[in-house]
């Protein structure tokens, strides 16, 4: 169990680009996630990222093992939302992206909500102007003010949003 906790940790490091921001994701300190890289790398003998005061990189043996962390997290995930559909209750993590000002005025309330009602959900909210990109952000909803641009793309009218 320690070396999947270890193994998401890592994960994250690498999706969010530092230990500050996978420790404020993950609601831990900065030091125990350095820690926990540490001792992965101490346990595999290998070491996974090259590390600088400003920013982290991927080693060879780290490109590797990022790519069999995410294939196993992504079935450990899997499962447990197979098993959690028996209950028919929404689990995993709907990640929603919208422009800052959508995020505060009107977001932040019904995400508590959904949250307070769904326990088994995590929601990340991805905030940019314009609103970020559906596809090359990962997103699964986008929530945007006006006339949408890419034609593919299914749209649905949420309401009307007042304009000061």
């Amino acid at each position: 169990m320690e070396r999947l906790k270890r193994m998401s940790v890592f994960a994250k490091v690498v999706e969010f680009g530092s230990f500050t921001a996978a420790a404020r994701q993950l609601q831990m300190s900065v030091s125990s996630i350095s820690q926990t890289v540490a001792k992965l790398e101490d346990e595999l003998q290998v070491k996974l990222l090259n590390r600088s005061t400003r920013s982290i990189g991927l080693t060879e043996a780290g490109k590797i093992y990022y790519q069999g962390c995410r294939r196993m997290l992504h079935e450990v995930q899997d499962v447990h939302e197979q098993l959690y559909a028996f209950n028919n209750t929404p689990i995993g993590t709907l990640r929603i992206g919208c422009s800052s000002t959508m995020a505060q005025n009107v977001l932040a309330g019904l995400t508590a909500k959904l949250l307070k009602e769904y326990p088994g959900l995590a929601v990340n909210l991805v905030t940019g102007i314009p609103a970020p990109d559906l596809i090359a952000d990962g997103l699964d909803v986008v929530i945007r003010v006006g006339a949408l641009q890419d034609s593919s793309l299914f749209s649905r009218r949420l309401g009307a949003m007042p304009m000061v």
